[in-house]
This record gives structure tokens, sequence and C-alpha cells, in this order.
């Protein structure tokens, strides 16, 4: 688990054959980071995440795929999908950029300048 000045991030990797929708959380919104999913821009993310508490969730959960996608499952289960490029990314690049992207929120959600 990493803190942070702007929260709590953990990241987890779970490896394909061990996937379950056994979610470490009460209930949890789950974001699916899918090539098909809704663009969306930094604002709306900061949004999405300074919503979860008004939903009701536990916790917000950002589902990369792996070399095979996500499971039907899991796209059934997901609250909203969304894409961080119009490009395909691997799943290690995905994180980088999630992770980007989530500092990014947080400034938002703070209203601190992210470029100076």
């Amino acid at each position: 688990m990493l803190w942070t000045w702007y929260g709590r991030l953990r990241l987890v990797h779970l490896d394909f054959k061990q996937y379950s929708l056994n979610f470490k959380f009460k209930s949890p919104q789950v974001v699916l980071l899918d090539e098909n999913g809704k663009d969306i821009t930094s604002e709306q993310l900061a949004n999405l995440i300074g919503d979860t508490g008004t939903t009701g969730a536990s916790a917000i959960v950002f589902c990369i795929g792996g070399p095979y996608g996500h499971g039907q499952q899991l796209r059934m289960r997901a609250d909203v999908t969304i894409r961080l490029s119009s490009m395909v990314l691997n799943h290690q690049i995905a994180l980088i950029v999630l992770i980007e992207q989530l500092y990014r929120a947080w400034t938002i959600l703070k209203g601190q300048k992210y470029h100076h």
C-alpha cells in the first residue's frame, strides 16, 4: 500500500488464473479499464473519484485487464467502463497511465495546480 499526500493507494496484481470477484471491500465501485470504454477527461475522472463516497461505495476499484482482457463476469459487475487512450495499451503501460491520471484527479479535487 502506498500512502500519498492525496490519499491511500493500494495496488494489487491478480494473476488471471487467481482472479475472482471477491474484492477486499464491502461494496466497491468497480471501474473497468478497457479499450472499448467511454472516453473521459481528467476532470470527469476526478468527479468519478470524488462522487464515489456519495454512491454508498466503500472504495473504488480500477481493473486493468491482462493480455486476454477481462472476463464476462467482471464486465457484468463493472459500474462503469472507461478507457485511458484511443490506442491499445499493454497492462504495464496502462498502470503507469492510470497512476498519473489518479494523481492528476487528486490535484483537481484539491484545487491545486497540476502544471506550473
